[in-house]
């Protein structure tokens, strides 16, 4: 029940400051409803008020702050689009939903096989640009030094032995004569392999 003018309203015990202020903030407030003496509300509700200071909203954008720290908040210029990451643009600038970057594309791998000494490959790789990545595949075709068929290993061996041209169009394995060492899978010590014995991968990709 709201009191009128002429209401007797309780008010808090005296010494308590807290319940005093409240109770008389509230009759205040009663006083004025009932005589309608409120002062008009101005639209929209300002941040400091408790209000976004916006008169409406970008439909299912996401909110953002002010251009200060009681400015209106805003809308982000766009919903983006279904897959889009929110991407922050820097300070004093408003997110943006972006496509998502960072795809690995793989191209059409160089295979030898077998590996052979003093020779050369060339493969088109059909990426378009150099390739930023080649992975290096060996596959055991017959056991040797520990290794038995079907096992791989991915690493580049001696680095002296092999030399691996890339540019925007082809993958170019030149080999040396001198033989290739891995680590024995038994004994542990580097041991140079039967270059028959195993199958080499060079598989390219690009970043999108």
């Amino acid at each position: 029940m709201i009191p009128g003018p002429n209401s007797v309203v309780p008010t808090a015990p005296a010494g308590d400051s807290t319940h005093r202020s409240a109770s008389t903030e509230f009759v205040t407030l009663a006083i004025a409803v009932a005589t309608g003496s409120l002062p008009p509300v101005s639209y929209p509700i300002t941040v400091p008020n408790g209000g976004t200071g916006d008169t409406s909203l970008t439909a299912y954008a996401v909110l953002v702050g002010g251009t200060t720290a009681t400015a209106a908040v805003q809308s982000i210029a766009s919903v983006g689009a279904a897959g889009n990451v929110l991407t922050s643009n820097g300070a004093n600038q408003l997110p943006t939903f972006n496509a998502t970057t960072g795809t690995l594309v793989v191209g059409t791998p160089l295979v030898k096989n077998p590996y052979a000494l003093s020779s050369s490959t060339t493969q088109a790789h059909g990426l378009g640009v150099a390739p930023i990545y080649v992975e290096w595949e060996w596959e055991c075709l017959t056991p040797n030094i520990g290794y038995t068929t079907a096992d791989t290993l991915r690493h580049s061996g001696y680095i002296s032995a092999i030399t691996l041209q890339v540019d925007t169009t082809n993958l170019t394995l030149i080999i040396s004569n001198a033989l290739l060492q891995f680590t024995n899978k038994t004994s542990f010590v580097s041991t140079a392999v039967t270059a028959a014995d195993w199958k080499l991968t060079l598989t390219p990709y690009k970043l999108t």
